[in-house]
């Protein structure tokens, strides 16, 4: 897939609620965007420390006679029976029921700051779709904070194949002015992907994608264009 998923369904993919098919093609895309990794890496290692999150408590002085106070006669432990064999079900449901209450309730609280947590990391994409030579050819730009920068990452599919030299840039146009941001090859079925940190917040008017003939950025583009919003 080349859309990033949403942040449920990567929520989803961390608590291991999807079948095996869903799973992996959520994580054949993890694998190869950067983005996507980092807010699944939140979901990991909040859902990793919810265990740690309270700290141990120890049980009221007067619960066992509390317990036993609320036993049957019949049902009160003898010397050589120890009272959790003896305790009823209803009993043991009923004080397992409040700390499963207590521990959902956590949960919930703890689910909502890990989903705000994934929603200010899930990128903000934009579409570049193929002209001239790159007719047909689609990429997809996610833009997110990393840090006090600007994280930009390109994913594209349909390219030409290039030369040995040859490479395709990525561009932003703002105020007029076009600022090289990465450059990147594609594989022989067109596919490339590359990444680019930036400080600060990322300004633009659009993004666009040149053949170019080799890695050595100016300021202006030397080849034709094949992508663009």
């Amino acid at each position: 897939m080349s859309v990033c998923p949403a942040p449920d369904e990567l929520t989803s993919l961390a608590l291991h609620h999807l079948d095996e098919a869903e799973a992996g093609r959520l994580q054949a895309h993890v694998d190869r965007c950067p983005p996507c990794q980092e807010a699944l890496a939140v979901w990991t290692d909040l859902l990793g420390q919810l265990p740690l999150t309270e700290s141990p408590i120890a049980p009221p002085p007067d619960l066992k006679r509390r317990i036993l106070g609320a036993l049957p006669p019949q049902d009160l432990p003898t010397q050589a029976e120890p009272a959790a064999k003896r305790a009823p079900d209803r009993l043991l449901r009923h004080v397992a029921s409040r700390w499963v209450g207590l521990v959902a309730t956590f949960a919930l609280v703890l689910g909502s700051y890990a989903l705000w947590r994934v929603e200010r990391l899930s990128p903000h994409t934009i579409a570049l779709q193929g002209v001239g030579p790159g007719q047909g050819a689609l990429a997809q730009i996610a833009l997110y904070t990393e840090g006090n920068g600007t994280r930009v990452s390109i994913n594209a599919t349909g390219l030409p194949p290039l030369t040995d030299e040859e490479v395709y840039q990525l561009w932003l146009l703002y105020d007029q002015e076009r600022y090289p941001l990465c450059s990147f090859k594609v594989d022989a079925s067109g596919h490339g992907e590359a990444n680019y940190w930036l400080p600060g917040k990322l300004e633009y008017q659009s993004l666009g994608v040149t053949r170019e003939p080799d890695a050595t950025a100016t300021h202006e583009p030397r080849g034709p264009k094949v992508l663009g919003n």
